[in-house]
């Protein structure tokens, strides 16, 4: 799939390795690459943490 540059962002991310494979696990376990697993994870905190 293609990156939208116009769309999208690339930003640099320092995670511990151990929660880094977490991640992993967790997005194999949802079929989805670790970058769509953060990407929803993020979205999923915002929209239960941060109702307008």
């Amino acid at each position: 799939m293609a990156i939208d540059k116009n769309k999208n962002d690339r930003v640099s991310l320092t995670i511990e390795k151990e929660l880094k494979e977490q991640c992993k696990e967790l997005a194999e376990l949802e079929s989805r690459s670790l970058n769509s697993f953060i990407i929803n994870a993020i979205k999923e905190y915002i929209k239960n943490n941060h109702k307008e």
